[in-house]
């Protein structure tokens, strides 16, 4: 049961003060607060599991000849039992996850200048939207060639 003060709520169970207008209790105890719908209302870390992963690794045997660098998706998804390449735009459907999925995306960075890749202007109609060096002179295409061939 919470208890107000001059300034917020104290827990009459473990006597730990809250400031402001929140009515919960920070405590790691089994204390019971709102006393109105009596329900447990004490703050828990959530823990998360990844259960997909994608990465934009090229083709870098595309094209006609196979000498061009091909977007793609490498996708992963939690039971399969591997991965798989798409061409097709990534697609994640808000309703198909629970509330409280996080979706982090990374790019790499240059390793001489600590910048991340710029796309080409003005955009291409095919191809690639990034190829050719960081602005420092850095060969982002050797790194593609190297990585992903």
């Amino acid at each position: 049961m919470l208890t107000a003060t001059a300034k917020g709520w104290r827990c009459v169970g473990c006597g730990i003060e809250t400031p402001g207008p929140l009515k919960v209790c920070l405590c790691a105890t089994d204390c019971v607060h709102d006393g109105a719908r009596n329900v447990e209302t004490r703050l828990k870390a959530v823990n998360y599991m990844e259960t997909m992963r994608a990465e934009m690794k090229p083709d870098c045997y595309g094209g006609k000849t196979c000498d061009k660098i091909e977007p793609r998706w490498w996708t992963y998804g939690e039971g399969d039992k591997e991965g798989g390449y798409e061409h097709a735009p990534l697609q994640l459907s808000a309703r198909t996850f629970p509330p409280g999925t996080k979706i982090s995306i990374s790019e790499p960075l240059c390793p001489q200048c600590g910048e991340p890749r710029s796309p080409k202007f003005p955009t291409p109609k095919k191809g690639p939207l990034y190829s050719g060096p960081c602005g420092c002179g850095f060969d982002w295409d050797a790194w593609v060639l190297g990585e992903y061939s």
